[in-house]
């Protein structure tokens, strides 16, 4: 898991006709079930809202029926078979975050050429990402809203049992270097938390500019 104070920037990829909305300070937080039932393969992600995941090897099956029958039935050998349990009890808010540590080596870092297959095609790019949490935090705790915010963890989750939280995904989108806010999901449906403009604190660029571009680092003269 990233360590938040290695952050530079956030960035939220989304559409322009919300852009706007966000700038003016509606954070939209989302249900599970949203993701898990997408079928874009950026947004879409089967195991959200997954508490665990069991990829077992199911040995055989055998039942008897009247008339002293027995159905016996063998899978393929080395066939496994994944069983998943979730609980929507959260809703979440994304971020990609940008870290400082990513422009070690060669002093460029360029975002994975992967997040143009989402139907997002506006970024805003959050220059000073600890105020803006600042004032998230803020405005949670007023409303008295429970709330957990991290860094996203990815790991391979096709192999035994597995046990997830809302901060853990597939390895498979790991690109997506994911800072996520969650909140209580109190009667099933999306809310909207308004924190006030951030119009001070982001600028807002189609989302191709930040996909496409090498970002560098320079020194200062």
């Amino acid at each position: 898991m990233k360590n938040l104070n290695d952050c530079l920037m956030f960035v939220k990829f989304t559409q322009k006709k919300y852009a706007e909305k966000l700038i003016n300070g509606e954070l939209f937080f989302n249900l599970p079930n949203y993701y898990n039932s997408s079928d874009n393969e950026e947004i879409g992600d089967q195991n959200e809202g997954a508490e665990w995941i069991d990829n077992s090897e199911m040995k055989s099956i055998r039942a008897e029926y009247p008339g002293n029958k027995i159905f016996n039935f063998t899978p393929i050998p080395n066939s496994i078979f994944k069983i998943t349990q979730y609980n929507d009890y959260f809703l979440s808010f994304s971020l990609y975050t940008i870290y400082k540590s990513a422009f070690d080596e060669s002093g460029i870092f360029k975002v994975d050429s992967k997040m143009k297959n989402s139907k997002y095609d506006t970024a805003i790019v959050i220059e000073d990402p600890f105020e803006f949490l600042k004032r998230i935090e803020k405005k949670l705790k007023l409303e008295k809203i429970n709330y957990e915010m991290n860094s996203v963890s990815y790991k391979n989750l096709n192999v035994g049992k597995i046990d997830l939280t809302p901060f853990d995904k597939k390895i498979e989108h790991s690109h997506q270097n994911e800072f996520r806010i969650i909140i209580e999901n109190l009667n099933n449906s999306p809310k909207i938390i308004n924190i006030g403009s951030i119009e001070n604190l982001c600028k807002i660029v189609p989302a191709e500019v930040i996909i496409e571009s090498e970002m560098k680092v320079t020194n200062k003269k």
